[in-house]
């Protein structure tokens, strides 16, 4: 669908412009019986970038803080 003005909508690129890479996150988190291990493989434009993610999304999944998970290590694939 193209705007009122007639242009484009270019702002959200395509796969090749963002140049996403997988990485491998792994770790552990607190949960009920001590804590479990995890290995979270995302997509992202950098380490920084995957490791945000898993926080995010470990986050979202288990209802946990930053302080709960500890990540280990991050591996580009």
């Amino acid at each position: 669908m193209t705007p009122a003005h007639g242009k484009e909508d270019t702002s959200r690129g395509t796969a090749d412009s963002k140049r996403m890479s997988e990485f491998a996150v792994s770790g552990r988190f607190q949960s009920r019986d001590g804590y479990s291990n995890f290995e979270k493989v995302v997509d992202a434009p950098n380490d920084d970038v995957a490791r945000e993610r898993v926080y995010a999304n470990l986050g979202s999944e288990h209802g946990l803080k930053r302080t709960q998970i500890d990540i280990d290590g991050v591996t580009g694939q």
